[in-house]
């Protein structure tokens, strides 16, 4: 809702401080909300020092920086300093492929803020107000699909951080993709291999994409993807949110694919690591 009133905001609404009219303002906006929920909304806004600041960034973005927009993003970008076409018609191919395969819906176009020299990169999951991406590359697969997949697997992160890497970094470059896998797969046939499917619900160091635990991420996830499709994936994904417990979703699993998780892991795994 915030991030709407924003971009609905007149320009000279977004010239006052904060202080001034926008308490006001989103007072009003609130109207169109549930009635309990309309109070939340104020003292997000009187006692939220992070709420406010996150307020005032994009603010600041929309004063500062020119915007554009396609079918499913909003780009924003210094004056002068626009994104090039091509990257444009990349992201909008990448968008549409990863969410046709998956099967996924996003609520608001994504916000994708490209400053060459910017000192920040980050991806700001569809829950922050901030949502979006800041980034220094145009086009930023990765962060494109890192946005995309954190949007509808926050807690399934070891299945999502494979994903970024296949459907962003080796966005358009499956070679590579299958390079990688085999490299993994070798790594494991050596020091041995870790389900990261039993441990879904744990939270793993999905950063240090040399650790045991990523490697064996990556071969379970670019192996089911190769095996069955992106759709019985995107099923599993839907299922994790609601199942508390990797026995309860290791069921789960033998139900979409047909086969349990010990019997599609031992395809591929041939030395396990406790």
């Amino acid at each position: 809702m915030t991030r709407i009133a924003v971009l609905d905001a007149s320009p000279d609404l977004l010239k006052q401080p904060l202080n001034s009219g926008w308490r006001q303002y989103l007072k009003l906006v609130a109207l169109n909300l549930e009635v309990s929920i309309q109070p939340l909304v104020l003292m997000k806004f009187d006692e939220d020092v992070k709420f406010r600041r996150r307020l005032q960034q994009l603010i600041d973005r929309e004063l500062n920086l020119e915007k554009e927009e396609s079918d499913s993003f909003i780009f924003y970008f210094n004056k002068g300093a626009p994104l090039p076409k091509t990257a444009i018609t990349q992201l909008e191919k990448q968008y549409h492929k990863i969410t046709n395969a998956f099967q996924i819906a996003l609520n608001e176009k994504i916000t994708y803020c490209y400053e060459a020299d910017a000192d920040l990169v980050e991806v700001y999951p569809p829950a922050d107000l901030l949502a979006g991406i800041l980034t220094r590359t145009a086009p930023d697969f990765t962060r494109t699909a890192a946005y995309i997949f954190y949007g509808i697997a926050p807690e399934f992160k070891f299945m999502a951080s494979p994903l970024i890497s296949i459907y962003g970094e080796y966005f358009e470059n499956p070679a590579a993709a299958k390079s990688h896998y085999q490299n993994c797969l070798a790594q494991i046939d050596s020091n041995g291999y870790i389900s990261p499917f039993m441990q879904a619900h744990e939270n793993l160091d999905t950063k240090n994409h040399n650790s045991k635990i990523n490697k064996s991420a990556f071969v379970f996830t670019y192996k089911l993807l190769k095996k069955y499709n992106a759709g019985k994936v995107s099923e599993l994904i839907t299922m994790a949110k609601t199942t508390p417990d990797s026995l309860s979703l290791a069921l789960k699993f033998a139900k979409i694919f047909g086969v349990t998780v010990p019997e599609f892991e031992k395809s591929f795994a041939r030395k396990s690591s406790k």
